[in-house]
């Protein structure tokens, strides 16, 4: 079989679950992490396969076939400029976190000037892929990735040292007030926090429920700002003054998460939406009482 007869194949088969544009992108995907070629390659190939290419091809082809995501069955995602392994411990990457992480670097450039040794935490860090990017992206801050999960700290390393990005790591339970003090104080707090509620899960598709880690998605219906209250409170003692609070949020909770912020005593807040005109992000700086006068 040849490279276009691979896809003509996955596009038959997975067209009924996928769609027809991502059966095709899935097929490029798996053909460039076997064959370890680019697309163009793809595209002007007509010789027929290797015999051990094709059948690690059909295989990845029954695992799709029962929703099984395609970074989890080459171990890869893509960050920004950053190639990244994944594992059912950790959350997939999504483009609407890589819009977080430029906004952040566009407050930086924009807001008041960093403290002399500025420092950056990730709070539920999984992948890395927060942490990792903006640590690449402004050389000179230092980042810390935090996460309560072993397994996904190991990943963020393995991320680190594969991207050649040098950042700190700290295992513990954010909702665990008493773990606080054991942290320093930051000029930078960015989560993405579990926000998905139980009640949202009808909606989800089975890949993501099967597949990605539940610690790092879901909340409860009761409490579905758990943890933007008490990173909320977390920031309060261990930002820096004129320091910045970012999230990534639930799109049906953005104005109720806005005012949690604002009720807290964050200033400047905003209410960010996505490419896709999903509200998915909000800001808001801890600035000093003799600064709340002052627009920043």
């Amino acid at each position: 079989m040849s490279p276009q007869q691979i896809i003509k194949k996955y596009i038959a088969e997975l067209q009924a679950i996928y769609g027809e544009r991502e059966a095709k992108n899935l097929a490029v995907i798996g053909l460039e992490h076997i064959c370890d070629k680019n697309y163009a390659w793809l595209l002007a190939e007509t010789e027929s396969l290797a015999p051990n290419e094709i059948e690690e091809l059909l295989i990845i082809l029954e695992k799709l076939k029962k929703e099984i995501p395609i970074q989890h069955i080459t171990n890869k995602a893509y960050f920004l400029d950053l190639e990244l392994f994944v594992d059912k411990n950790v959350l997939i990457p999504r483009p609407e976190t890589e819009e977080l992480v430029m906004w952040i670097v566009e407050k930086r450039k924009t807001y008041l000037p960093p403290n002399p040794s500025p420092k950056i935490l990730d709070i539920g860090t999984g992948s890395g892929c927060i942490a990792l990017s903006l640590k690449q992206l402004m050389p000179d801050k230092e980042v810390f990735a935090l996460d309560v999960s072993e397994q996904a700290l190991a990943i963020t390393k393995k991320n680190a040292l594969a991207n050649n990005l040098a950042i700190n790591y700290l295992q513990l339970d954010i909702l665990n007030e008493s773990s606080w003090q054991q942290l320093e104080k930051f000029d930078v707090i960015v989560s993405n926090p579990p926000y998905i509620t139980q009640a949202e899960k009808t909606k989800m598709h089975p890949n993501v429920l099967n597949n990605e880690p539940a610690l790092a998605l879901f909340v409860t219906d009761e409490q579905p700002l758990l943890f933007y209250e008490k990173i909320c409170d977390f920031a309060l003692q261990n930002l820096y003054p004129n320091g910045f609070l970012f999230f990534e949020i639930n799109e049906y909770f953005g104005k109720e998460t806005l005012a949690l912020m604002e009720q807290k005593g964050f200033v400047n807040c905003e209410l960010k939406q996505d490419i896709s005109g999903k509200d998915r992000m909000v800001f808001g700086a801890l600035i000093p009482e003799f600064l709340l006068g002052e627009k920043l």
